[in-house]
């Protein structure tokens, strides 16, 4: 369904893809009689094998010669729409393998009408460019038109392979439908318009239903002379549909995808990449800008995330991750300098390998880029908060699908990790809420290929969005299937591939007129079904967005959004039917890939866990880690393996910060005691933790529950330990988070138990008493002797207190018995 016109500017700043026909003999319609060939000169083509509706080519016939000035005669030729190139683009390789290119290239600008009118003129504008290193002088242009039409998808497909040399129709040759662009040198092109009368054109007053050939043939001179063969070519598709026919529903899908890794600290990684994108003539701008001439014509917008937060971060100027959260998100209103519109380039899907837009820069280890300069760097933050805005308008009135965050490859997960599927789902929705309206959640591979486990690994109110391919040749077109009880939408991928050539196949015009193709030939048949086109992924369309969406708007062809798409027959299908071994799908990631995600999700949660304070840490880090099972990594999974690696050691870099310190060696004297263990913060964020301990003996320790630290505190513990048994014990110390995850430092004590028997205390106590008794009895008897030499003195003292002074001692001690002493 549309989204609401109203968009909520919080997304700005958070947010925020049978016959064979063609060729170009035929008769000159201009020039000379035919001369020798040039040498740079394509030589004249192979007929296309004679079929019942085949045409043949018919009589050279001469025409002016002299060369005009390259004026628009008509006098209609219209300006080049901003962003659009005013130079002829490379023409795809397509053919390259069959002839070498024509010395003179015709890129189609404009089909007008873009169907066969049934009344008034039809005019083909374009440019013209000399790509050969001689002058071409007397240069004409003719449009040439098939007589009969092709009614069949396949059909189209096969025409859209053709050469483009091979015949296709004639030439028109009335007076005033061709233009003489006269001369031009190496390098030098000219625009042109041709404007052809209905009565001029070769399928008569009622023409057939169906999808004719329509193209621009050049005829001139070269140095070597001239001849009546074609010298350059350009060729798409007309439908046109009967007056009473019926309608048929459409649906246009544009992605909004790319690859995305980071660096070790956060930051995303080729920054200078994504600047190139999202600067005016960048991919990502064509994209957003193409879509907002889109008007009132729905739209389909299949969008991934992730880009929106990666263009979001480098509106911030690239911020490195930080133990606060979330870096604040852009609010400052763009100012949009103007700046010069590209002149060259190619026009279409550039090369997908191509390093300027994708590939890592080398020198980093985890295949990252380095952050810019402050002037790249400030001009990206302008171009990165344009895009939002820009982004944020176009979507307004249009039907969003939110793809799994990251573009994560669900057929490598159905495999390897459903959970992680899950994750991308869970994610992808909380990123999507910004944004006002829904945003319905979907799953679409980029080449529209599900393997069977995939498609039944996804959710129930999932859009599965796969290709055509994927259905049997025998089913016929449809737009919905049921499979395994799965709704899916089933896409054209031949839609997608394009226009004819040999000009751009993906140039606008080149589109839509393939989309206008498919859509008219459906309604050939007795229940038409609808069209749902995916344009290709990394489309880029220069210019021309208006004219698209205004050739579409036809009385036959109401286009919706994918989820309205009502109509049509839905075809039923056994899972064993699908063909999921589709040739050129996309290769799927392996394991590898998907385990150095889940390293770095578990990693960040542990740090999340770690900080008192819920910063968002987690979900950031786990949102980057998604990025690494991404689609778009399948063909350099090992520079996405060391992307997450590079991020899961920075974390574990923090985790280790917080340490724990302990005496080198412990003495119990008893079966228990206690000691003191030191815990340090390091971090710039307050955290709480948990003290493990552990050993291999019988040695208990008893710690705190949690532990809860300041930045750059210290505090000391005081644990208790017990030992049921005589030895060392080694008891390891590991600082956990609050669920008790390690967090990467630890230490060692050995622990010496001391422990003796009970008996040994009884002799000790025995022996404790024996001597306090000793004691006791030793200090008794020197106060008793202590007591008697008190009393002998207070006696003697007495005594002589009573002797008479002067009277001789009696030496017979008062007896008058002699002493027994001899005189």
């Amino acid at each position: 369904m549309p989204r609401p016109a109203s968009l909520s500017s919080a997304l700005t700043a958070a947010a925020l893809a049978g016959l064979l026909v063609g060729g170009v003999t035929g008769p000159t319609g201009a020039g000379p009689p035919p001369a020798a060939a040039s040498p740079t000169a394509p030589a004249p083509s192979t007929p296309a094998p004679s079929t019942p509706d085949a045409t043949t080519p018919g009589p050279t016939t001469s025409g002016p010669t002299a060369p005009v000035a390259p004026t628009d005669p008509t006098g209609t030729a219209e300006t080049p729409e901003p962003g659009e190139p005013t130079t002829s683009p490379e023409p795809d390789d397509h053919n390259a393998a069959e002839a070498e290119p024509d010395p003179l290239q015709i890129s189609i600008r404009d089909v007008s009408p873009a169907t066969l009118p049934q009344r008034g003129p039809i005019r083909i504008t374009g440019r013209i460019t000399n790509t050969s290193l001689d002058t071409w002088s007397e240069i004409n242009l003719h449009p040439f038109m098939s007589e009969s039409p092709m009614t069949t998808a396949e059909e189209l497909a096969v025409a859209a392979e053709s050469d483009p040399r091979l015949f296709v129709g004639e030439r028109i040759i009335a007076p005033g439908s061709f233009e003489a662009v006269g001369e031009l040198a190496p390098g030098e092109s000219a625009p042109f318009s041709l404007r052809v009368a209905r009565p001029e054109l070769p399928v008569g007053g009622s023409p057939a239903p169906g999808v004719y050939w329509f193209g621009v043939h050049a005829l001139g001179s070269s140095p070597t002379g001239r001849d009546g063969t074609a010298d350059g070519r350009a060729r798409t598709f007309l439908p046109h549909v009967a007056d009473d026919a019926d309608s048929v529903e459409g649906a246009l899908v544009l992605p909004v995808r790319r690859k995305l890794l980071h660096t070790p600290d956060g930051r995303i990684a080729d920054d200078q990449g994504w600047a190139r994108e999202l600067a005016e003539g960048g991919r990502l701008r064509r994209t957003v800008d193409f879509a907002g001439t889109a008007g009132s014509t729905p739209l389909t917008w299949l969008v991934d995330p992730a880009v929106l937060k990666a263009v979001s971060s480098l509106a911030v100027g690239n911020p490195p991750r930080s133990l606060g959260g979330e870096p604040e998100e852009p609010t400052e209103e763009p100012t949009e300098e103007p700046t010069e519109e590209p002149t060259d380039g190619p026009t279409g899907e550039p090369d997908e390998d191509a390093p300027a837009a994708d590939a890592p820069l080398a020198g980093d280890e985890s295949g990252d880029g380095e952050p810019g300069d402050e002037a790249g760097s400030s001009s990206g933050q302008r171009d990165g908060l344009v895009w939002l805005q820009r982004f944020s308008t176009a979507i307004a009135g249009h039907e969003v699908l939110g793809l799994p965050y990251g573009d994560l490859d669900s057929n490598a997960a159905a495999t390897y990790d459903l959970g992680l599927s899950r994750t991308a789902r869970q994610r992808s929705r909380t990123a999507f809420e910004a944004l006002e309206g829904p945003v319905l959640p979907a799953v679409a591979p980029p080449l529209g290929v599900l393997s069977s486990a995939a498609l039944l690994g996804t959710n129930p109110d999932d859009l599965v969005l796969v290709s055509d391919r994927m259905l049997p040749a025998d089913v016929p077109a449809t737009a919905r299937a049921q499979v395994g009880g799965r709704d899916l939408v089933v896409t054209t991928a031949a839609a997608a591939a394009g226009g004819p050539g040999p000009d751009s196949r993906t140039a606008p015009t080149a589109m839509r007129q393939r989309i206008l193709a498919e859509a008219a030939v459906r309604l050939l048949a007795e229940e038409p079904a609808p069209l749902v086109v995916a344009l290709p992924e990394r489309w880029s369309p220069r210019g021309g967005g208006a004219r698209f969406f205004r050739g579409l708007d036809q009385a036959w062809l109401r286009m919706v959004s994918v989820s309205d798409i009502g109509a049509g027959p839905v075809t039923t299908l056994g899972i064993e039917e699908l063909l999921t071994d589709v040739t050129g799908a996309r290769r799927s990631l392996g394991a590898a890939n998907f385990a150095a995600a889940t390293d770095l999700i578990g990693a960040g949660a542990t740090l999340q866990r770690l900080l008192a304070d819920d910063t968002g840490i987690g979900e950031q880090i786990a949102a980057e880690a998604l990025s690494t099972t991404s689609y778009h990594n399948a063909r350099t999974p090992e520079a996405a393996r060391q992307s997450a690696a590079a991020a899961t050691r920075w974390v574990r870099d923090r985790l280790s910060q917080v340490t724990v310190q302990a005496p080198p060696y412990v003495t119990l004297s008893s079966d228990s005691g206690r000691f003191s263990v030191s815990l340090v913060n390091n971090l710039e964020r307050r955290v709480t933790v948990r003290l493990r301990a552990g050993g291999d003996g019988p040695v208990s320790i008893d710690v705190p529950e949690t532990i809860e630290l300041e930045p750059g505190a210290t505090t000391s513990l005081l644990v208790t330990a017990s030992a049921r048994r005589i030895g060392t014990h080694n008891v390891d110390f590991v600082v956990t988070d609050i669920d008790g995850n390690p967090l990467g430092s630890s230490v060692e004590v050995p622990i010496r138990s001391a422990q003796v028997s009970n008996i040994i205390w009884f002799v000790i106590a025995g022996g404790a008493l024996m001597l306090l008794a000793a004691v006791v009895v030793r200090v008794w008897r020197r106060l008793r002797r202590h007591g008697d030499d008190t009393d002998e003195t207070d006696e003697t003292a007495e005594t002589d207190q009573t002797d008479e002074p002067g009277e001789p001692e009696d030496p017979s001690g008062g007896t008058g018995e002699p002493s027994g002493r001899v005189p």
